[in-house]
């Protein structure tokens, strides 16, 4: 029996197998682009006639993403582990309406803040391959 392994996620990854069933085999593979936060996988295997069999879910949790310090008051650090792409990273109130914009190149940035009154913002940052939202308060 000939079979086939594959892991459902943002996308699908393909792991050749060794077709020794009575061996056992460890199989990887790299998510090059996993989401911030909770990112879950299984194997689906696949046999020559179609049928499929899943494994257990495993989950792994990336913080990719990093606003420090939270709460802030005037600055703050941006960190998005791995990025070598530019991002826009937008400030917001809770209205969405934009107060302020930063241009990113690279893993991190320091941002001034405007002054802005005590409450909950939102830093939002987007770019080719990402664009989420993070909660900022600022004391």
């Amino acid at each position: 029996m000939q079979l086939n392994k594959t892991i459902p996620h943002c996308c699908n990854g393909k792991i050749q197998t060794n077709n020794n069933l009575l061996a056992t085999i460890t199989y990887s593979f790299v998510d090059h682009l996993p989401l911030n936060g909770t990112n879950y996988y299984r194997l689906r295997q696949t046999g020559v006639n179609g049928s499929a069999v899943y494994s257990e879910i495993r989950s792994l949790n990336f913080n990719r993403i990093n606003v420090a310090p939270n709460p802030a008051k005037d600055k703050i650090t941006i960190t998005v582990n791995g990025n070598n792409k530019p991002l826009k990273i937008y400030l917001t109130n809770a209205t969405g309406q934009q107060l302020s914009s930063y241009n990113m190149n690279g893993e991190y940035l320091q941002a001034k803040l405007p002054h802005l009154a005590p409450g909950m913002y939102y830093i939002k940052i987007s770019g080719e391959d990402i664009y989420t939202t993070t909660k900022l308060v600022i004391q």
